[in-house]
């Protein structure tokens, strides 16, 4: 008899960052599985990735190469170099 497999719940990012925040509020990773119904390595992965895709880009968009690119590029290129720099900000 072949067993079923199991669905894949997706997670919406509304509720991601929701974690995310709580967290870095101070929220420990129990009470956060508790309130959404999601399992401890299920709430610390999605902090985990969170970080480690926040270091990378800081890491690559510094204010030194937005600016480089700042520097280089047309008018209207600079309208959304500066609106990505200030979302990224807003974000991480």
């Amino acid at each position: 008899m072949i067993r079923p497999s199991r669905v894949r719940k997706l997670i919406n990012l509304d509720i991601k960052k929701e974690i995310i925040s709580e967290r870095e509020s101070g929220k420990g990773v129990g009470d956060l599985s508790a309130e959404y119904g999601m399992a401890n390595l299920t709430i610390s992965t999605i902090f985990v990735v969170y970080f480690f895709i926040r270091k990378i880009l800081l890491i690559i968009f510094t204010k030194e190469s937005l600016f480089m690119l700042f520097k280089f590029t047309r008018t209207t290129h600079k309208i959304l170099i500066k609106e990505f720099y200030i979302t990224f900000i807003r974000i991480f």
